[in-house]
């Protein structure tokens, strides 16, 4: 049986907007990722089958791995 799937979380700012989108791991966080440029935020993350989607204010769309939090793609959505 496999381990249950961890969901990733915005980590917000003082107005709930997401400075950081962050993956859970046992021991706290595994990995972070900071909106693809300043000042933008990140507004959603989701599953999007593997890969965790993370969408910012911008209109920025970002597929992470979800072991490594690396950058699979990245594409315009406006």
């Amino acid at each position: 049986m496999s381990p249950p799937r961890r969901d990733p979380f915005l980590d917000l700012d003082a107005e709930g907007y997401g400075l950081a989108v962050l993956m859970p791991g046992d021991d706290g966080i595994v990995w972070r990722a900071e909106p693809p440029t300043a000042p933008d935020r990140w507004v959603s993350v989701e599953w999007a089958g593997s890969w965790i989607a993370a969408h910012s204010w911008h209109g920025v769309r970002v597929l992470f791995d979800p072991a490594s939090g690396r950058v699979e793609s990245s594409s315009y959505t406006k």
